[in-house]
């Protein structure tokens, strides 16, 4: 769906009763809570097809938290005044802090336990430019795979299951990486003193450098990769998923469910 003309009339329409932040998959989204599942569904349509920007504000009075949202093809912008603050309602801050990339809409489901679970839109909107490395990222571990049979050897990103993927944006991240990445990208991989590891992509012809920070891993599939495979040879560069039998990850499919996986050419270890 295209953009939508945005009238003053219909932002009146809008219904937001809070806000939250979810951490899902270990990725941090603002939600827009709607009253009802209508209001949700036409708040997330404008959203999705017109959003521009987010303003974050702090009452001065209060401490709370006042967002304000201005819109792609209209003259106008909505706000909602909220009445969290970083005291009554700690995950507030990271509205401050920049470790929110994505936002959507939810609603409040039945109370549990003491507790209200939201029910999100599992279709976020981006708050800004796309960081293919924080998104990469996000991943909870890397496998180091040598050759198997008539399989190259491969470098896999693995994520617990397709919504962490999906909330991390890790496929758009592997998107936006492929075009890049055609003429002989490296891999770095610099072990830190914190026993993660950081890995870079880099190649000078093309300006690309994407660093991801602090990834787990297993340190001996490693050693057997770097016993393997010549620090010049190429390698699968992909996005994967733990294993459910045996010990090779399956590989994401990322462009429009075929796999079509991207290769680095070789790679160099560093130790901080």
């Amino acid at each position: 769906m295209g953009e939508t003309q945005i009238s003053e009339e219909i932002l009146k329409k809008l219904q937001i009763i809070d806000i939250t932040v979810q951490n899902v998959n270990s990725v941090d989204i603002l939600v827009f809570i709607s009253p009802n599942e209508d209001a949700a569904n036409q708040l997330h349509h404008i959203l999705k097809n017109n959003f521009k920007s987010l303003g974050v504000f702090i009452d001065e009075k209060t401490g709370n938290y006042n967002l304000n949202v201005e819109l792609r093809n209209s003259e106008f912008s909505f706000g909602f005044n909220s009445t969290r603050n970083s005291t009554n309602y700690p995950p507030a801050a990271k509205l401050e802090n920049g470790s929110i990339d994505s936002m959507t809409i939810g609603v409040f489901g039945e109370t549990e336990e003491n507790r209200r679970p939201v029910h999100i839109n599992k279709d976020l909107i981006r708050l800004g430019s796309l960081d293919i490395g924080k998104s990469l990222g996000r991943a909870k571990e890397i496998q180091f795979i040598t050759a198997i049979d008539d399989n190259p050897p491969a470098v896999i990103l693995l994520f617990s299951n397709w919504d962490h993927i999906l909330f991390a944006e890790a496929d758009n991240a592997y998107e936006k990486l492929r075009p890049i990445s055609i003429m002989e990208p490296k891999l770095e991989m610099n072990f830190l003193q914190s026993g993660l590891l950081e890995l870079r992509i880099w190649d000078i012809a093309t300006d690309l450098d994407v660093k991801l920070n602090g990834l787990q891993f297993t340190q001996a599939e490693l050693d057997k990769f770097l016993q393997n495979v010549d620090a010049q040879d190429s390698f699968v560069f992909s996005l994967g998923f733990p294993p459910k039998s045996g010990t090779t990850a399956a590989i994401a499919s990322t462009s429009r469910g075929e796999i079509d996986l991207i290769k680095l050419h070789g790679y160099v270890v560093k130790k901080s």
